[in-house]
């Protein structure tokens, strides 16, 4: 009798220990299952990651391309103002020159015109003076 209630509470102290380990079992599940949650949201935020790499190393490719052409366009605008500032130059110097010669050709003009007026001056003059001295009844 005594060994069967000793095999009774040895049987109760198992079976505690049965309960026990299935309440750890359970507990242990949810920590995986959680851990398992964890882990597919992790392996999602890294697909994601990856997308967003290879979407920001396109995009700087991109950037690159544009970059270079940019610089190419400014080397052409570069040598495309070269040029006009050149020609601006020459331009400024015809206009320099042409400004010399109006100036001249002003001068001149005037120089002649008096001298036209001091001619015509002259030969009226003379004409009057020839109409004194020739007669006018021949």
């Amino acid at each position: 009798l005594q060994a069967m209630q000793s095999l009774e509470l040895h049987n109760a102290a198992l079976s505690k220990k049965v309960d026990l380990l299935r309440a750890e079992t359970a507990l242990l599940e949810g920590k995986l299952s959680a851990s398992h949650t964890s882990l597919s949201s992790l392996q999602h935020t890294h697909d994601s990651l990856s997308l967003d790499h290879a979407s920001l190393v396109q995009a700087h490719s991109a950037l690159q391309q544009q970059h270079s052409s940019l610089q190419h366009s400014f080397s052409s605008l570069q040598r495309d103002f070269n040029e006009c500032s050149s020609s601006l130059s020459s331009v400024k110097s015809h206009l320099s020159t042409l400004q010399k010669d109006h100036a001249s050709l002003t001068s001149a003009f005037s120089t002649t015109s008096s001298k036209l007026s001091l001619a015509s001056s002259k030969i009226s003059e003379l004409s009057s003076s020839l109409r004194h001295s020739v007669p006018l009844s021949v």
